[in-house]
């Protein structure tokens, strides 16, 4: 007779309501982005997960504390205003995600958004100015 080993599953609790109205507190009065894209690219980034409702508490819990760590300005990355004009790139050149990590990645070495410096994102910006100076010339050029 064979015993069979019975894997259990640990389903994790999910996200509470309270949890995501922090989250969104945060957001918009700590943090003042107003575009929500750019807080579910942090859940993406942080989490691996397209929705908040999605995310465990304990990922919830680490994500309001980085949020909060933003909204103080102790955090040494990237400032929300950096964030949200790479985003503004992105949304307008149409790029995926995984343009976006191959672009962070050929410019900085890093391919999360959440790890950029103020200067790496700097150098981001950069870079999406120049192709954009590049493309307007093409245009002019076929024109």
């Amino acid at each position: 007779m064979h015993k069979k080993n019975a894997q259990q599953t640990v389903i994790q609790p999910g996200i509470t309501k309270q949890q995501k109205k922090v989250i969104w507190s945060i957001w918009k009065k700590g943090i003042g982005i107003p575009d929500d894209d750019v807080l579910y690219a942090l859940i993406k980034q942080q989490t691996g997960k397209d929705h908040m409702s999605d995310m465990t508490q304990k990922e919830a819990e680490i994500l309001i504390g980085t949020l909060r760590q933003k909204s103080e300005g102790s955090l040494q990355g990237a400032t929300a205003a950096q964030m949200y004009r790479i985003r503004e790139f992105v949304r307008q050149w149409h790029w995926s995600e995984a343009g976006l990590r191959k672009f962070l990645l050929r410019v900085t070495k890093k391919d999360k958004m959440l790890e950029l410096t103020p200067q790496e994102a700097r150098n981001v910006l950069a870079a999406m100015e120049r192709i954009r100076a590049k493309n307007e010339s093409n245009k002019d050029k076929a024109a």
